[in-house]
């Protein structure tokens, strides 16, 4: 089990902390793992695919500490908490844009989780992308999770995000049975 402190700095979903990677009993999320694993180093954007229940987010956390234990921050978030703290910046709330921003820009792994759940305005799906943009730019690791398939996922990212994803990241598939159920 993981320590506390490094889940609570990393926002990581509570209901993930409890997994024991040892304790995995599901070859094909190893093989996906894997695979994540493998294209994490590589300091791109991730997209993580698959059905629900296929085990994404967790072999997600598993990243983030993973990550912490080289001492690096990680942070984790869904999509609509990203939309609503841009819109909260964007009507004077008390975090500027320019620190939202930063929310995003600045640890040195962002997770963006149910990346299917997209509801923003125009200048929202861009701020969205200058986030991923600038990550990119600095070499800093993104994943989004998401349980679109490829096609679906490719379009909702625009052309230069996917394109950006291509080099260093690309797309990962989580097909396993459901991982919920097999733990």
């Amino acid at each position: 089990m993981y320590t506390q402190k490094l889940f609570y700095e990393t926002n990581a979903p509570k209901r993930h902390r409890l997994f024991e990677k040892d304790d995995n009993k599901c070859p094909k999320w190893e093989e996906s793992y894997q695979r994540l694993k493998a294209q994490y180093d590589k300091n791109g954007i991730i997209g993580l695919l698959g059905n629900r229940g296929g085990g994404k987010t967790q072999a997600s956390v598993v990243i983030i500490a993973m990550n912490s234990k080289k001492g690096k921050k990680g942070h984790y978030t869904k999509a609509q908490e990203v939309f609503l703290n841009i819109r909260d910046a964007q009507g004077g709330g008390e975090n500027g844009l320019v620190a939202t921003f930063e929310k995003y820009t600045k640890p040195d792994l962002l997770i963006i989780d149910a990346f299917q759940v997209r509801s923003g305005t125009e200048f929202e799906y861009r701020t969205l992308v200058t986030i991923l943009d600038k990550r990119y730019d600095n070499m800093k690791p993104t994943i989004l999770i998401s349980n679109d398939t490829p096609e679906v996922f490719a379009d909702a990212m625009g052309d230069d995000a996917y394109s950006r994803m291509q080099e260093g990241g690309g797309i990962i598939q989580f097909n396993s049975e459901d991982f919920r159920g097999q733990q």
